[in-house]
């Protein structure tokens, strides 16, 4: 699991993940201090669990401006080195479940700013014949959740399928 200190040091805290070589790459590229804050950032941006980033229920755009305004002017996520840092802290940090869960819930956001922008005088029937489509993306979505739920409970399951210590899970908690 990963630790957390936005003003910490990312790789003392989470040295396994620091070891990726696109992060390596990306640490190149910008002093220390930039470096922090750049994968404090990613981190911010693509974290798709709230009870560890509190930022995962803001719409992706959103999400992104709020950053650089609060936290890193300079963040963006477009930089290639960055996109591969990025790329990168997703596979070292989400299970299979989680990183489908934060492609869903991408994807709806878009689906989400997309309909928002909409103009109902001359697209009304886009909005209808994609409104369509609704019932079985918001199935497929809490599909999706749930089973990214039941992984995340079965990870906390003991070998065996025995009841963990209060102790032990304690120290899971903790992370």
């Amino acid at each position: 699991m990963i630790k957390v200190d936005i003003n910490g040091d990312f790789d003392k805290l989470n040295p396994i993940i620091a070891i990726s070589a696109d992060i390596g790459e990306l640490r190149k590229q910008l002093s220390i201090g930039e470096y922090n804050k750049c994968m404090w950032s990613i981190f911010m941006l693509e974290y798709p669990l709230k009870k560890i980033n509190p930022k995962a229920e803001i719409p992706y755009d959103l999400r992104l401006i709020d950053i650089q305004k609060g936290y890193n002017a300079n963040f963006n996520p477009k930089d290639p080195y960055v996109k591969a840092a990025s790329t990168s802290f997703s596979q070292y940090c989400l299970s299979f479940e989680e990183n489908m869960f934060k492609i869903q819930k991408d994807k709806l956001d878009e689906f989400t700013a997309h309909f928002r922008g909409m103009d109902m005088a001359t697209e009304f029937k886009t909005f209808i014949e994609a409104s369509k489509s609704l019932p079985s993306i918001w199935k497929n979505f809490e599909k999706v959740r749930d089973d990214m739920i039941k992984s995340e409970k079965h990870d906390l399951k003991a070998l065996g399928d025995v009841q963990l210590s209060k102790s032990e899970q304690k120290r899971i908690d903790q992370g």
